[in-house]
């Protein structure tokens, strides 16, 4: 058998031991196919056939790998014959080198350049040889990577072949990733034939997550009705982009011929198998075949086709030159050119192959369900009425054809809406909304409050009954249909029964009272427009809870425009009006009323705020008129807001508490604002700020407290004007009377009092006590207040009978162009009466015609307490203002009548 032959037989046998698995104490077979062919020829024909049934692992191959090393040092070991020693000579000594390189795009690795070393550790020249291979890599992507080899040859002169192995380390950085891989080989190359085998395994995490993506569409929502509910749908779409690298281990063999061979190079064909293998990806067998040339001694290149079900059909270039080059290989001495292939580059792959991973999840959702009530935690049940349908019966598909039958369908226990459809003019009679029923029409843009539900954006919202969002975790949706600006009108008006709400609707030329509601609780009243009623607009007696008005219009009504009057104690009422107009009443804007009846349900209260519109409050949007209500009172041919907390001659009590807050009131009959708290007990809290008040035949703001005639009982009252308009009304801007022996407490602060007709501030004490107190931030009693072009005083202040002025708060106000005749001064703080006490801070003012403080003293021991603070100094502290000091009786200038203070009337 000649030694290609042997050298084959040699090649398989060693490669089916290295496949199967075998341990190291196989490799002898090996051996003894190199002595004995025939022998190897039927030892291969048998590995083979195990080799068939036999399943591949990449530890098995690492394992081969290793004996395969051993063995193959043994057998260098032995193959040192006198021989072999013989032909050794000093030129086939191995000299270190480094060299450079370039690969294309192999699938498992980008195009790189490469730069490596080969460094002989201890060698015996022409037979054996122990080194060390290094090797940088730079990707195009600027991926790095690298490796360092210990490897070990040796010739064999029985077969003419070199039997070698390495172990190594090799790491690679992607950019996104750092892997690290333990590698192994063996490899037999002789002077025509070559065979090669590569294990790797790879070390730590083989796999990194370098992007997971979520792509969310969003909720696509959609809303309807189906029968009596009112359903929610919502749709999402997510995509999920995952992209992982993966460190692929596995192994390559290949046997090679020597196709030419020429002075100083040769070229070479190569045939093998590759595998890929992962924990998170099958394994993949692949082919290679591969020419490789060393074109000189320094200069190489090569060109491979390969193709795997994993990177598919691949076609790579490489280019690489080494200094010094490799050992010339034209020697005419078959053994010596096989010797000198102990300097040979170890041929691998050139870094950790990397998979590059995408998948993509796609999840759809889908919800649909019923609208649920925060209040009730049911479905609303939803009466449709579209006016003038016949044979209905109620759903949304076969509505009602009255609101009567929508009424007389609903359940009361909370859920129930009658839905109206007015498209079809025609007028809708009278009726009696039951309890805990809700009347709402396709007029305004109506929405409603609901449980969360995906896809709907949830937060705080605001459920009936409620002037401010009051329920935290909840969706407001908009109700399909509304806003189709058709406003059913309701003939001889609507009766509202406990916890009901209706909005949308017009009720014109109604004979009574337009809207009752009468001992009930909770009610609320959004974007209705009442029009000429024969009575009042909105009428409620003994109305007790939470009662909200929304944008209501009022017009013509024959009687008060919103008339609320309660008369025992059982039920507080807390009333907010948040957006309105008041045109042309009969009688009164706003007339608000608490009487006490007498008897053990006495003492009413009512707690009244007034203010704008409101949008991100209000659940309907819109009036039948197409206008947002204007947020004024004018034209009434009484008072354009009247507030009374009386008492009775049996000591019952009734308290108010009323705010007005950044509207209007106008050109009305009388004053702007009447506040009477009259007989035992009763009580007023009254708080105007922002707003305009003008051109109101009477004083624009009017605050009375208690009676002239017996009985002259005790009443209290708070007044705080702030940051108003007050200005051009026919009496004072603002005219303060104290009765009986009642009390009040003012504060006048910020605003401008202008043009009125009477004196910009009166305030006439003719009992009882009353202050204009000092708070720290200096905004109480009279100050920074502009009070200018009135047609008499700008502040005059008088105290009568006993009456106590505890103490008056002048500062910072400015002064000009008032008149009242002949020697008027801007501020006159008048005591009448010797049992008057008075006490006066009047300090940083411009006032230009001057300061009258007048008493009376007839000797010392029988005259008024007048207190100054500051006396002597009050003329240089208003600007240098001349201050009078006056004997009312004389006439006559007295300044002993008046006594120093100086700690503000603080006792």
């Amino acid at each position: 058998m000649n030694t290609h032959t042997t050298d084959l037989l040699s090649i398989n046998a060693t490669l089916s031991l290295i496949l199967l698995g075998f341990p190291v104490a196989a490799l002898a077979q090996v051996q003894s196919v190199e002595t004995n062919a025939t022998d190897g020829v039927a030892e291969a024909s048998m590995l083979a056939d195990e080799f068939s049934s036999t399943q591949l692992t990449v530890a098995q191959l690492m394992a081969n790998a290793v004996a395969a090393f051993l063995a193959a040092t043994e057998a260098a070991v032995v193959a040192q014959t006198p021989e072999s020693t013989a032909v050794i000579a000093e030129t086939l000594t191995i000299q270190p080198r480094f060299g450079v390189g370039y690969i294309t795009d192999g699938g498992s690795h980008n195009s790189l350049g490469r730069f490596e070393a080969f460094v002989p550790l201890d060698q015996e020249p022409g037979e054996t040889i122990s080194f060390l291979e290094g090797r940088l890599v730079v990707g195009a992507n600027d991926d790095v990577g690298g490796s360092l080899l210990l490897g070990y040859r040796g010739y064999r002169n029985a077969q003419n072949r070199i039997r070698g192995g390495y172990v190594g380390l090799d790491a690679r950085n992607t950019g996104n990733s750092d892997f690290y891989q333990l590698g192994a080989g063996y490899e037999s190359l002789g002077d025509d034939w070559d065979f090669r085998f590569n294990a790797y395994l790879p070390l730590g995490d083989r796999s990194n997550t370098i992007s997971d993506t979520t792509i969310d569409t969003g909720f696509q929502v959609s809303t309807g009705f189906v029968g009596n509910q009112f359903i929610l749908n919502s749709q999402r779409q997510q995509e999920r982009l995952f992209q992982q690298e993966h460190a692929l281990g596995g192994f390559d063999a290949e046997a090679g011929y020597r196709l030419m061979r020429w002075d100083a190079g040769d070229l070479q064909a190569f045939g093998g198998l590759y595998l890929y293998d992962s924990p998170d990806t099958p394994a993949y067998l692949g082919w290679r075949l591969r020419l490789a040339s060393n074109f000189t001694p320094n200069f190489n290149g090569g060109l491979s086709l390969q193709d795997d079900g994993l990177f598919g059909t691949r076609l790579v270039l490489s280019v690489g030159a080494t200094f010094p080059g490799t050992r010339a290989n034209d020697s005419e001495d078959p053994v010596e050119r096989v010797q000198a292939r102990l300097g040979d580059p170890t041929v691998r792959s050139p870094e950790i192959a990397v998979f590059w991973d995408e998948d993509r999840e796609t999840i759809f959702e889908s919800n649909t369900s019923p609208l649920i009530n925060p209040e009730e935690e049911q479905a609303y049940r939803f009466q449709h009425v579209t006016l003038g349908a016949t044979g209905g019966d109620g759903t949304f598909e076969n509505p009602f054809g009255t609101v009567q039958e929508g009424l007389n369908a609903a359940v009361g226990d909370g859920n129930d809406v009658v839905y109206v459809d007015g498209s079809n003019a025609i007028n809708i009679p009278a009726f009696t909304i039951p309890e805990r029923v809700r009347v709402l029409s396709q007029g305004p843009a109506q929405t409603i409050a609901g449980l969360p539900f995906p896809g709907f954006e949830t937060g705080a919202v605001r459920l009936p009954f409620s002037p401010t969002t009051n329920f935290a975790e909840g969706i407001v949706v908009e109700l399909p249909l509304s806003g189709d600006g058709n406003f059913p009108n309701i003939t001889n008006g609507v009766t509202l029964g406990n916890r009901t709400v209706l909005a949308g609707f017009r009720i014109d030329n109604a004979t009574g009272e337009a809207i009752v509601g009468s001992n009930i609780r909770n009610a609320e009243l959004r974007n209705n427009t009442i029009t000429n009623p024969g009575g009042r607009g909105i009428a409620f007696n003994n109305v007790g809870g939470s009662v909200v008005a929304f944008d209501n219009i009022i017009r013509n009504s024959a009687g008060s425009s919103i008339f609320v009057e309660n008369t025992t104690s059982a039920q507080r009422l807390d009333l907010s009006i948040i957006g309105y107009e008041i045109t042309a009443s009969n009688n009164i804007g706003m007339e608000f009323v608490t009487l006490p009846t007498g008897g053990a349900l006495g003492a009413p209260s009512q707690v009244i705020a007034v203010q704008p519109s409101d949008a991100s409050l209000n659940t309907s949007q819109g009036n039948s008129d197409g206008e947002t209500p204007a947020n004024a009172i004018t034209d009434s041919t009484n008072q354009g807001i009247v507030l009374r907390s009386e008492g009775t001659a049996r000591n019952d009590a009734s308290t108010q508490e009323f705010s007005f807050d950044a509207g209007s009131i106008s050109r009305n009959g009388s004053s702007g604002v009447l506040a009477t708290s009259n007989l035992n007990g009763g009580s007023q809290e009254i708080s105007v700020t922002n707003s305009t008040i003008s051109n109101n035949v009477g004083a624009g703001v009017e605050i009375v407290n208690g009676t002239t005639v017996p009985p002259n009982t005790a009443s209290a009252q708070e007044l705080f004007l702030r940051n108003n308009e007050i200005l051009d009304n026919g009496g004072s801007g603002v005219d303060i009377i104290l009765n009986a022996l009642g009390a009040q407490e003012i504060t006048v602060n910020a605003n401008r009092i202008l043009r009125n007709g009477g004196d910009g501030i009166r305030s006439i004490a003719n009992a009882g006590l009353q202050e204009f107190p000092i708070l720290e931030d200096g905004s109480a009693g009279i100050t920074s207040n502009i009070i200018s072009g009135n047609a008499e005083q700008a502040i005059d202040v008088e105290a009568n009978g006993d009456a106590i002025i505890a103490v008056l708060n002048a500062r910072d106000n400015t002064l000009e162009n008032n008149s009242g005749g002949a020697n008027v001064v801007d501020i006159d703080v008048a005591a009448t009466s010797t049992n008057n006490s008075v006490c006066t801070v009047i300090l940083s003012n411009t006032v230009p015609t001057g300061i009258a403080l007048t008493t009376f003293s007839n000797n010392p021991t029988d005259r008024a307490l007048y207190l100054v603070q500051n006396l002597n100094t009050v003329s240089f502290e208003n600007n240098g203002t001349l201050v009078q000091l006056i004997n009312g009786n004389t006439g006559l200038p007295e300044p002993a009548a008046f006594s120093n203070e100086t700690n503000f009337c603080v006792p």
